[in-house]
């Protein structure tokens, strides 16, 4: 979020700022301040369902339709973004160029949600700087999400909790994903 009065392209000029010093830039946002990230053609772009609907401006029905969507979305953030789009329960589908993969968390009984997406975006970025291959990073993701479901939303999941869980989170590409 930006603080008060600070108008959305500030994300556009920040972003462009970034990217012109070679910092690469991940956009995690709603709104207005999701469209000025977009323009400065980010490295990455994690929106959850809700906030990729607003932006694209239609329901995203299911798996198929979180597909469909990451590839709307790398029409406008540029081909070689990663497109992570969270599904909460349902899980999350990550679109890197033309190789698209589904992630099924783990089954749970969630005491609250919040905090959980970020987790995930945070355990598949440490999975990535760490040279995981993606769609292991993305079950880490995965499994970190679900973890910190199980708390009661004013604590993130442990390493103790993630781990037992890793297991349990399912990760497939999907052949040949346009």
């Amino acid at each position: 979020s930006v603080p008060p009065g600070v108008p959305p392209e500030y994300y556009e000029e920040l972003g462009r700022g970034m990217r012109h010093r070679g910092i690469r830039l991940l956009v995690d946002a709603d709104g207005p301040l999701l469209a000025a990230g977009v323009r400065a053609k980010p490295d990455m772009l994690k929106p959850n369902l809700e906030e990729a609907e607003r932006f694209l401006g239609h329901s995203i029905d299911g798996i198929d339709g979180a597909v469909a969507a990451t590839k709307e979305l790398s029409e406008v953030a540029g081909p070689g973004a990663y497109l992570l789009v969270s599904l909460g329960a349902q899980g999350a589908v990550l679109r890197v160029g033309r190789q698209v993969w589904v992630g099924q968390p783990p089954e749970i009984t969630a005491v609250s949600t919040i905090g959980s997406g970020d987790s995930l975006l945070g355990a598949f970025l440490s999975g990535l700087v760490s040279g995981l291959a993606v769609p292991v990073a993305l079950r880490w993701g995965l499994a970190a999400g679900a973890a910190t479901a199980l708390t009661n939303g004013a604590q993130i999941a442990n390493r103790a909790a993630i781990e037992e869980l890793y297991p349990k989170a399912v990760v497939y590409e999907i052949p040949s994903a346009i």
